[in-house]
């Protein structure tokens, strides 16, 4: 009898529990917790920021840890931050996504864009994913800073949302 691996059941157990839990309008999908482990309090700082302007533009969120092979279970928005950037190819149709990482300082991305191509060419790894987390490049601090770009980017995307909501609701009231 095949043995199954407690690895293989994770993403479908997260993905059991996520749909039973109520749905949020808008999802936070969380970058990979052990890559730097010392600036934990500064992610979740990061993390709550966010929630907190999505909550008080009057949308309902919930935190998705991005593990590999899950999807949060619905929604209207899928923030996707690191590795829960990921995530946002998979969002279903009329699901909006919005990448934080996009709205790092470019010298940041780049800066981690050519510690990456150094760390392949050194140990012949082809993706990030191949690359164990205690060898991955740590970001800067920009990585958990809820910077102005950031700010206008998320609180477009809400008002983007609104908008969306608002049409719905006139076309569901016009019988459309």
């Amino acid at each position: 009898m095949r043995q199954i691996q407690w690895q293989q059941l994770l993403p479908k157990l997260h993905t059991k529990l996520s749909a039973a839990q109520p749905m949020s309008d808008v999802y936070i999908i969380k970058g990979n917790p052990d890559v730097d482990t010392d600036n934990a309090h500064n992610y979740a700082k990061f993390y709550d920021d966010i929630a907190k302007i999505v909550n008080e533009s009057g949308f309902s969120s919930s935190f998705d840890d991005g593990l590999g092979g899950t999807l949060p279970p619905g929604g209207k928005l899928w923030i996707g931050h690191s590795r829960g950037g990921d995530r946002l190819r998979f969002a279903p149709k009329g699901v909006a996504t919005l990448r934080l990482d996009d709205f790092e300082p470019v010298e940041a991305r780049e800066r981690q864009r050519l510690a990456y191509e150094q760390l392949f060419a050194s140990h012949g790894f082809k993706n990030i994913a191949e690359v164990p987390p205690h060898m991955r490049p740590l970001p800067g601090p920009e990585h958990y800073t809820l910077n102005e770009t950031t700010k206008e980017a998320l609180a477009a995307k809400l008002q983007e949302l609104r908008k969306t909501q608002v049409v719905s609701r006139i076309k569901s009231l016009l019988g459309r």
